[in-house]
């Protein structure tokens, strides 16, 4: 009845797959293109998804390049990676319509049913990731008209048969990880099987080395006859060797295991082939004297060549360092050398014409504002960065004071490393063309000013709006942690982005406007920066972000010419916790009066008009946390905006 019940919900989430399709060609296919409609008819296939991945999946958004979780290079849908988000579903025929999609990434999900043979039309896919869901069925023979895949994991389903040849025989295939069928060795917690490059190692289960090599000794004695013989020399078949599923030992490679006791000796099972290397048993009669000297003498090898190592990778970054070169070709492979570096080791100086390409000749703004341009850069690889530019535009006009604050302003921001932060990664700095910029993570979905304010954008709830009150504490908090430190420009819910699961991304650009203003004779009293704070310390960091809060729950702006300015319109509702909710944006469906009560309270202690009386960011957060009960990590963004970045970074260096 079960697997019937399971048949059934298919049948019905395929007929409920083709109905969607029909609504979506009578409403929106004059305006969505194939690639679109096959990401429709893939979110068709889920019944479930509890964290939102598809809010902005719908044919009226006609650019499937703007949904979340998509990403594409020349307007093709190229990464769709919905890892970890819970979804619960089948896999619809029709992904295999995405041809120019390149990595397609699964994992950690609940994804049931047969992979659709479909796939194998993704020609161009370098990364299949199916790992962590209830797949079941054979693995498709069609998966081997995939040419150019690289990885192919499926560790962790119900998958049943071999690998197919065609499969295993992909010219670029260096990675494959699935479920070995070995009963006696899953009953006891054995594994996934991972082939990297040619190896075959077991990863998973808690058991002595023992105990899995006496198991997996057995299994393959009684199996020894139906294995497949290593490839001759002689044959001249194109593709990797073929790969028969062992078990690793304590020792790997050319070295053999060494078995506990004789009887294990005598019982060990003659030698077996794999990849054209031959592993056998250890002699019956080596001493155990000798073992160990042997281990002592790898131990010393071992640890020779990586302290050789280690000088050899000083040596040449101190070469690279002393020559310091200053000039660099384009993005080829999505990013070039230079600007790898701004995510692995600091902020190296780049190349405007660099800059340039990603920004399409400078034409794609974001923002054009007093003193500063923003820019919105997109790599090759798909990777969005967002690039601010002084407005000058001449050298002549560009002071030593505002040099000075450029070169030092680099120096603050690359101090600054923290998941709620538009982090800085590079800076350009060239005399002609005149050019002053700074390269920085880009957030996808807009300012928290224009989601509080521009009713045509998504519609933030209390939950949302509490996570990104809490991400920006815990921003400031950092900033203000810091030796010395390092307090926000103009804390405004301008510079707070969001990125696609709506953390709080907060930006530091409106220095710029500092950088070209020329220098007051005098400071402004304390009365007159409680409206518009123009000094930048801690304590107008503490005031702004109560203001910010008061904006966050309201839904107002900071200062309109019918409330005036928004803590003064908010003042007797804050001293009166009987009428606070009348501070609640009237938009919002639902709030939790207690949490409003605390945050009612921590307001009034931030814009209070004695610096001295307010409290520190620490205090704040700490104050806040105890009723939101948001942790850091949860307020963090669950998928990284350089994550592609990130994934070439670690393929390169392997």
């Amino acid at each position: 009845m079960r697997a019937m019940g399971g048949r059934w919900t298919t049948y019905e989430l395929h007929l409920s797959s083709f109905l969607f399709s029909i609504l979506v060609v009578v409403q929106g296919c004059s305006s969505v293109n194939l690639e679109g409609l096959a990401l429709l008819d893939f979110r068709a296939g889920v019944s479930h998804d509890p964290y939102g991945a598809f809010k902005t999946w719908y044919p009226d958004n006609h650019d499937p390049c703007s949904w979340s979780n998509v990403h594409c290079v020349d307007g093709n849908v190229q990464v769709l990676d919905l890892n970890g988000l819970s979804l619960e579903g089948v896999l619809v025929p029709e992904i295999g319509n995405l041809t120019h999609l390149r990595r397609l990434v699964l994992a950690r999900n609940k994804f049931y049913g047969v992979i659709p043979k479909e796939l194998g039309e993704l020609t161009m896919l370098e990364v299949l990731d199916l790992r962590d869901n209830n797949l079941s069925g054979r693995i498709p023979s069609e998966l081997g008209r995939m040419y150019s895949l690289q990885r192919l994991l499926l560790c962790n389903n119900n998958l049943e048969g071999p690998i197919p040849m065609e499969v295993r025989t992909l010219k670029f295939l260096n990675e494959m990880q699935y479920d070995e069928n070995l009963p006696t060795l899953v009953a006891n917690g054995v594994g996934c099987l991972n082939r990297k490059l040619g190896q075959c190692v077991w990863q998973g289960g808690e058991l002595e080395a023992e105990m899995v090599e006496i198991a997996i000794r057995r299994k393959l004695a009684e199996e020894s006859l139906n294995l497949e013989a290593a490839p001759s020399p002689n044959d001249d078949r194109i593709g990797p060797p073929k790969i028969i599923a062992l078990s690793t030992t304590r020792s790997s490679g050319s070295f053999p295991a060494v078995p506990k006791n004789k009887k294990e000796q005598n019982t060990s099972p003659p030698p077996l082939a794999i990849d054209q290397e031959i592993i056998s048993p250890s002699p019956s009669n080596q001493a155990p004297e000798s073992n160990i000297l042997n281990k002592w003498k790898i131990l010393v090898i071992v640890s020779f060549c990586i302290l050789l190592l280690i000088i050899i990778i000083i040596a040449l970054w101190r070469m690279c360092r002393s020559r310091a070169l200053k000039s660099f070709g384009p993005w080829r492979t999505g990013i070039s050398g230079r600007l790898q570096k701004a995510f692995v080791t600091g902020v190296p100086k780049l190349n405007r014409t660099e800059l340039e390409t990603a920004c399409e000749d400078f034409s794609n703004i974001i923002v054009t504002t007093e003193g500063y341009t923003l820019y919105k850069g997109t790599l090759s690889s798909g990777v969005e960065i967002c690039v601010a530019s002084t407005s000058i535009a001449s050298l002549k006009d560009w002071s030593k004071r505002a040099e000075r604050g450029f070169r030092k302003k680099i120096d603050t921001l690359s101090r600054v490393n923290h998941k709620n932060f538009v982090n800085l990664l590079g800076y350009c700095e060239e005399d002609e063309p005149f050019s002053r910029m700074m390269v920085f993570e880009y957030a996808t979905n807009g300012s928290l000013s224009e989601h509080l304010h521009v009713k045509e954008l998504e519609h933030l709830d209390w939950i949302s709006r509490m996570r990104i009150l809490m991400g920006t504490s815990y921003c400031l908090e950092y900033m203000h942690e810091l030796t010395p430190p390092v307090p926000h420009t103009y804390v405004n819910s301008k510079f707070v982005y969001l990125t696609e699961d709506y953390a709080p991304k907060v930006a530091e650009v409106a220095f710029w406007r500092d950088l070209i203003s020329k220098p007051k004779a005098s400071a402004e009293s304390e009365s007159e920066h409680s409206v518009l704070p123009p000094l930048i310390d801690i304590e107008t960091n503490v005031y702004c972000f109560g203001i910010l809060m008061l904006e966050i729950i309201s839904g107002k702006v900071p200062h309109s010419d019918q409330q005036g300015h928004l803590g003064d319109w908010a003042a007797e509702c804050l001293k009166d916790k009987r009428n606070n909710s009348q501070l609640v944006d009237p938009t919002l469906e639902s709030y939790k009066q207690n949490e409003l009560d605390v945050i009612c309270e921590v307001i009034e202690e931030c814009i209070e008009k004695e610096a001295r009386k307010r409290p520190t960011m620490k205090e704040v957060v700490t104050k806040l946390r105890e009723v939101l009960r948001i942790s850091p990590e949860q307020a963090i963004p669950r998928l990284s905006p350089l994550w592609w970045a990130e994934l070439e970074i670690l393929s390169g260096e392997a």
